[in-house]
């Protein structure tokens, strides 16, 4: 075992639909990484493409977070591949960082890329039709 596999969780990811995997969907997988003091999460969708090369992988998108003490996530560092925007990967990646984490990522950064700002404005109308939703729900019993 090396020590980026020990260093790195994996969790197989379900196959994403009309997605342009560079081989095979099935070995497409999130991993994570906490830094030694617990400061630091990092997250990627990798694909691994050792069947076609000598221990190669694809990164197609990799996001870092810094864990607060009031129990949130404040995002550090985003992107995906250009090649590859617009298919959810940083979205796949958001959702991943707080399952395994605990934690809901807040939107903290002063600057953001255009695609960033609507990255941010798509995630908190989804959480408001959420928590709309779950409300409307409820007041029916």
């Amino acid at each position: 075992m090396t020590a980026f596999s020990r260093a790195w969780g994996l969790v197989k990811a379900p196959p994403k639909p009309d997605f342009p995997y560079y081989g095979d969907p099935k070995d497409y997988h999130l991993i994570h990484s906490w830094s030694e003091n617990k400061d630091r999460l990092n997250v990627a969708a990798i694909q691994d493409l050792s069947k076609y090369s000598d221990g190669e992988y694809m990164q197609y998108g990799l996001a870092s977070f810094m864990p607060t003490d009031e129990g949130t996530l404040i995002p550090l560092t985003a992107g995906t591949q250009e090649d590859y925007r617009r298919f959810g990967i940083m979205t796949e990646l958001y959702a991943y960082a707080e399952k395994i984490s605990g934690m809901t990522i807040v939107n903290q950064s002063p600057m953001q890329s255009a695609d960033a700002t609507a990255f941010w404005e798509t995630r908190e109308l989804e959480n408001w039709a959420d928590a709309f939703i779950g409300e409307s729900e409820g007041d029916e019993q």
